[in-house]
């Protein structure tokens, strides 16, 4: 049984880890949806409504589910809000998210409050429309079976449609006790101060303002009045205990104070607070728990948590409606009260920031612990990528999957299909092509009537659902109405039409599906007449006028009568329910179906289910009716189809290898399972491989792969059955190899210090070699012990010791058997086995730590057998699958079960060999039993088919009993009898030829044979333990002549198996006569048998030694007897390496590989293009920072030189300009020194006249 917890704050969800041991993981989008399908317990920290888990609960299929709100807005010791608080609501919101999960059960458990508040009415409501069904409600109190009072509702809610059994209610037991034992613990120091009442404390709880249910008046009656004795019944513990006189008093003053104390002659005042670990004592607990050292949280805890006697009557009356075995609530209850811890025998743990409430005899491992502390410490904020585990602390979420083992899973089986619609589904698109819906109108003489019709339809299909009644005329579609519809000539002369109801809705690709009549109009035709209703409603009532052709409605309902009664659902609620005829069929069903839910299905097609698979188109109402006498409705589940799943090699390639791993689990060769597993993909559509491979049973799964074989003309080979102990049935990889033993290297291993020790109590140091007065341990093996041994001297007056590993021990020096711990040049711990040989005056000490740590239980080991001939094959089945829980069943009958302390070792066998499952003619396991019940559990034996061997720790089988055989044809009602007339009879015991045997302890053994066999003397008993191996016997030697020659040589022996014609195996008391041994004129050669556990010179615990692969194949002759032969240098220790996960080879994996290789590659690549792109994208950016500098630079020279242009151009412009001026204004004195001068012309003379 798996469970699942969510739980919004991180602290207790925490402490829920700790306590139960449960995987820790944060809400988050990375969460696998797989996460769950394990056999592992698990915490989820979020809000119960976040849609992140969603997906990952629905994945896991939960078969029940359990709701515990918070309590106060249902209490009456609080405000009583209801569903008009944000915390009331949640009860609300769980229902409405359980119903997405579709449990078979919901189990509810809240204050007894909740009875009688008035939002009950509302949540049961909420319940039935939810699909759920309440037929359990009861409050009921703790007190009846325990020692505090705690009144809880307790609902169960059935879904309506579950597949489970009726459920009968068993009652809550009432046990009438007035004293229960001792719930206070001796507690630490540390904790002590926690229970101590202050003044605040004392002066509130003897108010007579808060003494609301008192009947004391006076203060000090009212204080003693809630101080109880620790065996008497106790008050409720709210969730505030201890802090509830801090509450408002006003709150108080309206409530009441409900804290109460234990009387205690140890503290001052005479009574303290009870402490939260005393609390979970006193109301019960059968496991560990953590407590916080928080007070406050730690009482938090406490108060809220659900009462383990509330959920297993939960729990075991919901059970018996999931599985075939039953479960009495009284017996569970009686488990539960010898189970639970007591005080007396538990005591408080440290970890963490709080304390582990264990029983004396227990232990917690290092991993827990260390675990434990890391989880404490990020309590509060837990990382959201990682998960925490109790084994392995925090990991991180993506390796979650390599630590833990997933549960098998197994696909739903489809409906089978036909090989058309097989072709026809792989050939449909995964869209379909949405096409509008138009308006279109009828138009009456005094009236209009609207339509709507798909925008692709012709316009004759139209007209053709009223028999051609209308004419119809298209417009554009500007105009609101695109199709107008006018009586035709025949229609007027008819009477007016009436108004029915009904409603249609016209896709002309839908309709041709339907098996229809082109003759008939459409809605005359019973396909579609008969689920009218489903359109009406749907979207009510529609008029559609009736025609002197047309006179079938769609809303003329079945007669009753006639019709069988049906509950269609969509999407787990009722969608309608009414009568439909017999011979409708599911494919018109889901047509419709698609008409009437077109907004929002979109044009898909509906798969309808019922009875728990899909319903094939054929399928007629009369093939589903029921075949109970009651009548019941007809309940059709509509599931929209789905599209996609992967790519159809990905989805060939996993049938693949479901088909070749069936075939090599029954043993056929790998060359022929590759070809058939070939042939069969190639010829066999894909839907009836999943149909085959998906069935839950794999003897079905078989026999179907049988059959195609036989229709493909595939010759199957005949499964070669093993004969000998060498030959093993089954798979390839089911087949054990028989490992080589490989030489130790002692020189690679290091003795762990504080082991061995010396007398004064230090630690004994490792030595290389053993040189005289040398002090310490050396490690040798038995060649290179044997020259030293040999002499069997003191070496040194100090502590000095050879340890030997190996075959041979020189059995006259003295030494000590001893496994000791050291580690191997890897730095890997190992455990090794040897013997210590003294070699100083002083002696080597092994530590041997404490005996009296954990108390040590008495137990026998024993071989349980059982053999397939003794059970039907249903119940042999279950024996092979669930061996360890089938033999706890069968020993349950007697109440022994408890008696098996541990399971292990199945063996299963065919005869003597080897063999798989499905050929095991036996299957055989080894346990220990309490000593106290083993011989009762021993005297059932046999009787009740379960044959046991009782066996020395050795495996020998023990020496405390013999058998008497039963001779000639003796069945087990003859031996009953033969065993009532004797005493002491130990169990039935049978032979490997099948002979019967009654089991006798020695000292009844005789009186039995004499009652048994009175005519035949009883044989001698032999106690001899040990065993020989005597070989060059003369031909033919009788176990008489071994007797004979036995006595002869004065060696008490006792011949019981032949080995041969010439060598007899023999046990023994002591070893053979010294000297030579001749069987007449024979020499002979006696060896000891060794026991297999004397055979320890192999790491007995620990990683194994690689093998070394040798130089060549001729050996060294000069390296016999050196002793530095196998030394090798010191190597650095290693870190310790994982395993390498096994992988299975076959040509599917072959192809994955290749795949794999072909990936890889092309990532490597992408990788090294990726990297070049990248050099190249910094190399370009390198040039463009360059290209920029240079710009920068070139610009800067030009400006420079333009301004340097500039500045020369106007300095020789102004250096011009002043040398012109300067020429100017010396031209102008020039001119003007010139005008100054007086220099007049003389006038002419008076006698000169001018000439003409």
């Amino acid at each position: 049984m798996q469970f699942v917890a969510v739980e919004a704050s991180p602290e207790i969800a925490a402490q829920y880890a700790l306590t139960h041991r449960a995987n820790l993981v944060v809400a988050s989008d990375s969460m696998p949806e797989d996460i769950f399908l394990n056999d592992l317990d698990w915490i989820v920290q979020a809000d119960i409504c976040d849609p992140k888990i969603r997906k990952a609960i629905h994945t896991w299929k939960p078969n029940i589910i359990c709701i515990s709100s918070p309590c106060p807005p249902w209490s009456t010791a609080a405000a009583s809000a209801g569903l008009h608080s944000k915390e009331g609501l949640l009860l609300a919101q769980s229902i409405l998210e359980a119903r997405w999960a579709r449990p078979s059960f919901l189990l509810i458990e809240q204050v007894a409050g909740f009875a009688h508040h008035h939002h009950k009415p509302m949540i049961e409501q909420l319940l039935l429309y939810s699909g759920f069904q309440l037929i359990f409600q009861k409050t009921l109190d703790l007190r009846d079976v325990s020692q505090p009072a705690r009144l809880r509702w307790l609902g169960i809610a059935r879904r309506v449609h579950a597949p489970v059994q009726k459920l009968k209610i068993q009652a809550w037991p009432r046990k009438q006790e007035n004293l229960f034992p001792n719930p206070t613990l001796a507690l630490p120091e540390s904790l002590k101060h926690q229970t101590v009442v202050t003044a605040q404390m004392e002066e509130v709880a003897s108010s007579p303002d808060f003494a609301k249910h008192s009947i004391a008046k006076t203060p000090a009656q009212i204080l003693q009045a809630k101080i109880f004795r620790p065996t008497e019944h106790l008050p409720t513990f709210m969730a505030k205990y201890g802090t509830q006189h801090l509450l408002d008093k006003t709150f108080l003053k309206d409530k009441g104070y409900f804290g109460h104390f234990v009387h205690d002659t140890t503290v001052p005042k005479g009574f303290r607070l009870w402490h939260p670990s005393e609390v979970v004592l006193a109301h019960g607990i059968v496991d560990v728990m953590h407590i916080p050292n928080d007070f406050v949280l730690a009482n938090k805890i406490v108060g809220n948590m659900i009462a383990v006697q509330h959920a297993m009557f939960l729990l075991g009356n919901a059970l018996t409606g999931l599985t075939e075995d039953k479960v009495n609530i009284m017996d569970l209850f009686d488990l539960f009260q010898n189970k639970r811890f007591r005080a007396e025998t538990s005591h408080l743990f440290p970890i963490g920031d709080g304390h582990m409430i264990i029983q004396n005899n227990m232990l917690l491992l290092n991993d827990l612990c260390d675990a434990a502390q890391q989880l404490l410490t990020w309590k509060h904020e837990l990382p959201m990528h990682a998960i925490w585990t109790p084994k392995h602390g925090l990991i991180d979420m993506e390796s979650i999957h390599k630590l833990i083992m997933p549960r098998p899973q197994s696909m739903q089986s489809p409906s089978p299909l036909t090989e058309e619609e097989t072709e026809l589904e792989d050939t449909l698109p995964d869209t379909l092509v949405w096409q509008p819906l138009i308006r279109g109108e009828l138009q009456m003489e005094t009236s209009q009537q609207p339509f709507w019709y798909s925008a692709d339809m012709p316009g004759h299909v139209i007209a053709k659902v009223w028999d051609f009644a209308f004419g119809i005329t298209f417009r554009g579609v500007e105009h609101p109405t695109t199709a107008i519809l006018t009586p035709t000539i025949a229609a007027i002369d008819q009477d007016h039409p009436t108004d029915k109801r009904c409603a249609v809705l016209l896709i002309e690709t839908e309709l041709n599906l339907l098996s229809v009549d082109p003759q008939m109009a459409l809605l005359k035709q019973h396909q579609i007449n008969s689920v009218a209703n489903i359109l009406y409603d749907q979207f009510g009532p529609v008029a559609v006028y009736q025609t002197a052709t047309f006179d079938a409605i769609l809303t003329d309902r079945c007669p009753e009568s006639e019709g069988l009664e049906v509950l269609l659902k969509w999407d787990s609620r009722p969608l309608w329910r009414g009568h439909l005829h017999p011979s409708h069929d599911i494919r018109s069903i889901a047509m419709i179906l698609c008409l009437a839910l077109f907004p929002i299905s979109k044009g898909k097609v509906y798969r309808i289910v019922s009875k728990g698979k899909q319903q094939p188109p054929e399928t007629t109402i009369q093939s589903l009716r029921s075949t109970s006498t009651q009548p019941a409705p007809i309940v059709l589940f509509a599931v929209m189809e789905l599209h996609g799943g992967g790519a159809k090699q990905q989805q060939k390639a996993i049938q693949q290898s479901a088909i070749a791993t069936a075939f090599l689990e029954q043993g056929h060769p790998l060359e022929w399972t590759a070809k058939t597993v070939d042939s069969i993909v190639d010829k066999v559509s894909l839907h009836r491989l999943q149909a085959i491979t998906s069935q839950p049973k794999r003897s079905a799964r078989i026999q179907s792969l049988m059959q195609l074989c036989e229709e493909l003309k595939i010759q199957i080979p005949e499964i070669v059955k093993p004969q000998t102990k060498s030959v093993a049935a089954g798979a390839p990889w089911q087949r054990k190899k028989k490992k080589e033993e490989m030489p130790i290297q002692l020189g690679e291993f290091t003795l762990v210090g504080a082991f061995f020790m010396n007398e004064d109590g230090s630690q004994a140091p490792q030595i290389q070699g053993i040189r005289p007065q040398a002090s310490g341990v050396c490690l040798m093996n038995d060649i290179q012990a044997a020259p030293i041994l040999k002499e069997n001297q003191k070496l040194s007056s100090d502590e000095l010791a050879i340890l030997v590993v190996g075959h041979q021990y020189p059995e006259h020096v003295p030494s000590q058997e001893v496994t000791f711990p050291c580690t191997n040049a890897n730095g890997q711990d190992v455990l090794l086995y040897g013997r210590l040989y003294q070699l100083g005056g002083k002696q080597i000490q092994i530590n041997q730590g404490n005996p009296q740590q954990v108390p040590a239980t008495i137990c026998q080991l024993t071989a349980i057998t059982m053999y397939k001939e003794d059970w039907p094959e249903q119940t042999w089945n279950e024996a092979i699958h669930s061996t360890n829980s089938f033999i706890r069943k069968v020993l349950l009958t007697d109440q022994l079960d408890q008696s098996l302390q541990a399971i292990w070792g199945r063996s299963l066998r065919h005869g003597r060999a080897p063999a798989s499952p499905q050929d095991a003619t036996s299957v055989q396991v080894h346990a220990t039993i309490e000593a106290a019940n083993f011989a009762k559990l021993l005297q059932k034996s046999g009787f009740n088919k379960l044959y046991l061997t009782p066996k020395q720790q050795s495996g020998r089988p023990a020496s405390e009993y013999r058998i008497v055989w039963l001779h000639g044809e003796c069945s087990v009602p003859k031996a009953i009898a033969a065993s009532a007339q004797t005493t002491n009879c130990a169990g039935l015991v049978r032979g490997k030829n099948g002979a019967l045997g009654l089991r006798y302890p020695q000292d009844a053994f005789d009186a039995a044979w004499k009652v048994i066999n009175p005519q035949t003397a009883p044989p001698s008993d032999f106690q001899g333990d040990q065993l020989f191996k005597i070989e060059n016997l003369p031909f033919g030697t009788s176990q008489q002549m071994i007797t004979a020659w036995a006595e002869a040589n004065n060696w008490k022996c006792k011949p019981f198996r032949a080995l041969g014609p010439t060598a007899w195996m023999v046990k023994a008391d002591a070893g053979p006569p010294s000297g030579l041994l001749m069987f007449n004129t024979s020499p002979l050669l006696i060896r000891t048998i060794q026991p297999r556990d004397a055979k320890k010179n192999r790491l007995v615990l620990g990683p194994r030694q690689q093998a070394v692969q040798p130089a060549g194949t001729e050996a060294d002759p000069w390296t016999h007897n050196d002793p530095w032969a196998t030394w090798q240098p010191a190597r650095t220790p290693m870190p310790a390496t994982a395993p390498v996960a096994r992988t299975l080879e076959g040509p599917i994996e072959a192809k994955f590989d290749s795949q794999e290789q072909k990936i890889s590659a092309i990532r490597s690549e992408l990788d090294a293009l990726a990297k070049k792109q990248d050099q190249h994208v910094k190399s370009v950016q390198e040039e463009f920072v360059i290209a920029q500098q240079r710009e920068q630079e070139e610009f800067s020279k030009i400006h420079y030189g333009m301004q340097k242009i500039q500045s020369d151009l106007d300095q020789n412009l102004a250096n011009t300009m002043k040398q012109h001026s300067q020429a100017m204004e010396q031209q102008f004195r020039d001119l003007k020194t010139l005008f100054q001068q007086s220099q007049k012309r003389s006038k002419p003379d008076a006698a000169d006249e001018p000439m003409e």
